[in-house]
């Protein structure tokens, strides 16, 4: 996997805000740049399919059944029935005692914008590829394209694959995701 464009995409965002370093809070002009651009995207079938493989499908119950894991198991291998070749990067079943995902605030653009800057300034330093995993309340098609998007202007488009871009959702998203192809006539 070629990781040179970290460094070269960071630095040219950097260059083009006038900053020097790791900002704290996400330019406005960028966040509106990945909205407007995950609306475009969200009319397209094959990035919303794409979505689908950084999926770590996931389920926070606790109390799961062996039914209802094995139900999860295979939606992540078959989440789209017209597509057999696209499926979810993971499946992740946790303990009661984790409730990462049952918080009221969870993922936000702002601190994944931190997060992937700190990653390209990581790169920077290190010459170490580090991944990135969005998570929490991340439910529809056009927020999972916000974070697909960042990652990748931030961290450049080589590197937006499942060994180093994740999102951390449970069925909800996956169940969007299906409604909007089906709605929007893309299947």
């Amino acid at each position: 996997m070629n990781s040179s464009d970290y460094s070269k995409n960071y630095e040219l965002l950097l260059e083009e805000l006038k900053a020097d370093d790791v900002l704290l809070e996400i330019p406005q002009v960028l966040k509106e740049e990945i909205i407007e651009e995950s609306k475009r995207l969200s009319k397209i079938r094959s990035e919303i399919e794409r979505l689908i493989t950084f999926i770590d499908l996931t389920t926070l119950m606790g109390d799961d059944t062996k039914s209802r894991v094995d139900d999860l198991v295979n939606s992540a291998i078959s989440p789209v029935k017209q597509n057999l070749q696209i499926k979810c990067a993971s499946v992740c079943v946790y303990p009661a005692r984790v409730v990462t995902g049952k918080e009221t605030i969870n993922a936000t653009l702002e601190s994944a914008y931190i997060m992937c800057s700190a990653i390209a300034q990581f790169y920077k330093n290190t010459n170490k590829n580090v991944g990135f995993k969005a998570a929490g309340c991340i439910r529809s098609v056009e927020q999972a394209l916000q974070y697909m998007i960042l990652f990748k202007r931030i961290l450049g488009r080589n590197n937006l694959d499942p060994k180093l871009f994740r999102i951390g959702a449970s069925m909800g998203l996956l169940e969007n995701i299906r409604e909007k192809l089906l709605v929007d006539k893309l299947i």
